[in-house]
């Protein structure tokens, strides 16, 4: 899958998977999450998820892997995941991907 239609996908598999999973509902410590891809040498693209941890709650990588399990396909957790307190937006309030993308490449030394 290449450009919109693997950007749209990346999108639903995290979202679905954590926050609207069925009768599983949404993660309790969960307020917001995106995902986007990032450079992979040998996969050529690797999913990281952007997680927003709801305020007094806490959250380990571990645990959102662990919640992923049984849920969602195994190549489908993320590989990397990035607790963020903001998410970079656009003036109307939309999630500015490549930014996210950007930024994920930085932090992560990609």
């Amino acid at each position: 899958m290449t450009g919109w239609a693997a950007g749209m996908s990346r999108r639903k598999l995290l979202k679905s998977s954590i926050n609207h999973h069925g009768s599983t509902g949404t993660h309790p410590a969960i307020f917001l999450t995106s995902v986007v891809g990032v450079p992979d040498k040998r996969m050529g693209e690797e999913i990281c998820a952007w997680i927003s941890v709801k305020e007094n709650m806490t959250l380990t990588e571990e645990d959102v892997k662990q919640f992923c399990k049984g849920k969602i396909s195994h190549f489908k957790i993320p590989r990397y995941i990035m607790f963020v307190k903001e998410f970079p937006k656009t003036l109307t309030g939309k999630i500015k991907k490549s930014e996210m993308t950007r930024m994920s490449i930085e932090e992560l030394k990609l």
